[in-house]
């Protein structure tokens, strides 16, 4: 999961730590880009929420690393 503000992302981890169910929200338009740093793996999430104009590729994919996906 990348990040482009760095001061952000060591709270951001910290709470990632204290959770016990990881949710992601995230537009389509961030799949497949980069940031300038990371807070977690992919495997940690265990629900992204996204919009419905994900791609079938990006949907499968997640879906295959066992990532239930919910569109909204």
């Amino acid at each position: 999961m990348p990040i482009s503000n760095i001061p952000e992302a060591a709270l951001i981890r910290k709470m990632i730590e204290a959770s016990q169910t990881l949710i992601l929200l995230a537009d389509s338009t961030k799949f497949n880009k980069r940031g300038l740093g990371k807070i977690c793996n992919l495997d940690q999430v265990e629900y992204i929420v996204t919009d419905k104009n994900v791609s079938e590729e990006t949907l499968t994919a997640l879906q295959e690393k066992g990532i239930k996906v919910i569109i909204a």
